[in-house]
C-alpha cells in the first residue's frame, strides 16, 4: 500500500479526505463504524438497566412513589433506546437489500448495455460490409460518363482541328449505356465547335464490340482526337476501317469515325 493510500486510510473520517477513498474503503468504514454504533447502543441499554437495578437497591429513604417514578422513567428510556436500536437495525438490513437489488438492478443493466453495444458494433460491422458490396456492385454497373470538366477538356484539345472534322458516332443498338455515352462524347465535340454530328446505331460486326473504337481517313490530323480521348481517361481503340465504304453510296462517307460498344466488363483491361 502506498504511502498516500494509507493516508486516505487513516483519515477516511475527515469530510476533506472522504471524496478520496476507494469504495472498498468505504464499505469496510461503514461495516467499522455501525458495528460500533451497536455497541455504543446497547453499553446504553445495559447502563439504562443498572441504573434500574441502582435506584432500587438504594431506594430506602425515598417515598415509593420516587422510587417507582424513577425506576419508569428510566426503564422507559432504556426501552426507547432499545426499540431505536432494533428499528434503526432491522432499517439498516433493509437498506442493505435494497441497496444490494439496486446493484443487481444496476449490473442487470449494464449487462443489457453490454449486448445492446455488441449489437450495434455487429449491426455497424453488418452495414459497412453492405456499403462495401454495393460500392463494388456500383463498379460493376456503373455507366461510364463525361463530367464537366472532361468535357471542357476534351473540347479544349481538338478545338484547333474542328474544321476538319466531318464526324460520324454510332453505338451499339440496344445498349442503353453506349447510347448515353456515345451522347456525352458527342456533346463535347459539340462544345468544340464542330456542327452536324451524326449519332446512329449500329453493331460492329467485324470487331471486338466492347469499348469505344475510332478509324479515321485523316491521317495524323486525327492524332488530336486519340489525345483527347487518354486526357480524359477513356480508352480508345484505334482500328483500320474503310470509311469510304461504311454507309450507303449515296451518304456522305465521314472522315473521322467512333464506335462506342459495350462497356467493357469488370476485370477485363480496357
Amino acid at each position: 500500500m502506498s504511502e498516500f493510500t494509507q493516508t486516505i486510510a487513516q483519515k477516511i473520517t475527515d469530510p476533506k479526505y472522504t471524496h478520496l477513498a476507494t469504495e472498498f474503503q468505504l464499505r469496510e468504514s461503514l461495516e467499522k463504524y455501525s458495528t460500533r454504533a451497536d455497541r455504543h447502543e446497547w453499553l446504553l441499554v445495559v447502563s439504562l438497566l443498572l441504573e434500574i437495578v441502582v435506584v432500587w437497591y438504594f431506594s430506602e429513604g425515598k417515598s415509593p412513589f420516587e422510587t417507582w417514578a424513577l425506576i419508569f422513567t428510566t426503564f422507559a428510556v432504556a426501552f426507547s433506546v432499545y426499540g431505536e436500536f432494533r428499528s434503526s437495525h432491522k432499517a439498516g438490513r433493509f437498506q442493505q437489500e435494497l441497496g444490494r437489488r439496486s446493484e443487481e438492478k444496476v449490473a442487470a443493466a449494464n449487462e443489457r448495455v453490454a449486448i445492446a453495444e455488441e449489437r450495434a458494433a455487429k449491426l455497424e460491422k453488418e452495414a459497412a460490409d453492405a456499403r462495401e458490396r454495393t460500392a463494388q456492385l456500383e463498379k460493376l454497373t456503373a455507366w461510364r460518363r463525361l463530367t464537366a470538366e472532361d468535357r471542357r477538356k476534351f473540347a479544349d484539345i481538338i478545338r484547333s482541328k474542328v474544321g476538319l472534322f466531318d464526324l460520324l458516332i454510332e453505338y451499339e443498338r440496344a445498349d442503353p449505356e453506349a447510347f448515353m455515352f456515345a451522347h456525352a462524347i458527342g456533346r463535347a465535340f459539340f462544345d468544340a465547335g464542330i456542327k452536324g454530328i451524326r449519332l446512329i446505331p449500329n453493331s460492329l460486326l467485324e470487331a471486338n464490340a466492347f469499348g469505344v473504337h475510332t478509324a479515321s481517313s485523316l491521317g495524323s490530323e486525327a492524332n488530336v482526337v486519340v489525345e483527347a480521348f487518354k486526357a480524359t481517361n477513356i480508352p480508345i481503340n484505334i482500328f483500320n476501317k474503310d470509311l469510304g465504304t461504311h454507309l450507303p453510296r449515296n451518304v456522305t462517307a465521314p472522315n473521322l469515325y467512333i464506335f462506342v460498344g459495350t462497356r467493357i466488363p469488370e476485370g477485363i483491361g480496357e
